[in-house]
């Protein structure tokens, strides 16, 4: 979603989840066909290895990442990238990424369970699983 302009991500949602169900079908006729547990396991990470290395090859890494990593030229060329798609133009300030201050060290996983609204959510989300 962080590659796609604001104006087009109700329709980025919608094609990501209408995957899911494709995936959802294809999985039924794949497992009825095979009737082998084994093979199905098998014959369904086939396809997912392939799907990684589609995504791998051609979607870029996360600009924000980069940053977080101090991989600034990379992640300029990605904002960049971005800009000219979306038909937006960068301030000069924009382009300059070396100014941009890195926050901290980013929060620890136990900072979750000292807010009571986190700890909630995490709870439903752990036992949802």
């Amino acid at each position: 979603m962080e590659i796609v302009g604001p104006s087009k991500r109700r329709i980025a949602g919608i094609v990501i989840e209408m995957f899911w169900c494709i995936g959802l079908f294809i999985e039924t006729g794949i497992a009825y066909s095979l009737r082998d547990w084994s093979h199905f396991q098998i014959t369904i990470s086939m396809f997912n290895i392939v799907i990684v290395v589609i995504f791998i090859v051609f979607v870029p890494e996360s600009a924000r990442w980069l940053l977080q990593k101090g991989r600034t030229d990379e992640a300029a060329k990605i904002i960049q990238r971005a800009a000219e798609e979306n038909g937006v133009v960068l301030s000069e300030k924009a382009k300059n990424l070396d100014e941009i201050e890195i926050e901290g060290e980013g929060e620890k996983i136990w900072h979750m369970l000292t807010h009571p609204v986190l700890l909630v959510r995490s709870l439903i989300v752990f036992f949802n699983w």
